[in-house]
């Protein structure tokens, strides 16, 4: 099957002592849309925007992610994404509980 999304960078470096964002890059390669779901392990050390969105054909967006001042901590930090149709509006709707049809991809190495 392959892979259909990558992040770039794959991989964000936070100091502990200060507040700090980190932007990357979700590329898709293949020729379908897709939507896709930013997710932490730390929700209250971390804010992402936009958490939900469409990746078109052979296109990117960019998504950035903040850590508040705190210790290091070992959180992760995934991408999920589904293969959706033009006719789906909402980027939230495939990933409602009825959809399980989805794909996780590396997570970005948080340091």
């Amino acid at each position: 099957m392959g892979v259909w999304v990558y992040i770039e960078p794959s991989s964000a470096l936070f100091p502990a002592t200060v507040q700090a964002t980190s932007v990357h890059h979700l590329v898709n390669v293949k020729a379908k849309r897709l939507a896709f779901k930013v997710k932490t392990s730390n929700n209250e050390q971390y804010s992402v925007r936009p958490v939900f969105g469409f990746l078109d054909p052979n296109r990117y967006e960019k998504f950035e992610v903040q850590k508040m001042i705190g210790p290091p901590t070992e959180d992760k930090i995934i991408v999920q994404y589904i293969e959706v149709s033009d006719m789906i509006e909402n980027p939230r709707t495939p990933f409602l509980p009825e959809y399980i049809d989805y794909r996780d991809i590396a997570h970005i190495k948080v340091e």
